[in-house]
């Protein structure tokens, strides 16, 4: 979950790092570079949906195990 969690931080700093302006009309032309964090948004996209996606699977998975534990005792 924290992998998650700053994954969502790290693109939310992107959105804000994006050049605006004459820096992205710099960007656009190539004349400067994009700030890394922008390039590696994408990733850390990707990042957060796969640990949510695992997150999540571990969660029910341990209540379903937490069930069948109290079924069997009873």
């Amino acid at each position: 979950m924290a992998t998650g969690i700053l994954a969502g931080l790290s693109a939310a700093g992107a959105a804000l790092a994006e050049p605006t302006g004459l820096d992205a009309f710099g960007v656009w032309l190539g004349i400067t570079d994009e700030p890394l964090i922008v390039k590696i948004a994408p990733l850390l996209g990707a990042i957060a949906t796969a640990s949510g996606t695992i997150s999540g699977f571990t969660y029910f998975l341990a209540q379903r195990k937490r069930r069948q534990d109290r079924n069997q005792t009873e």
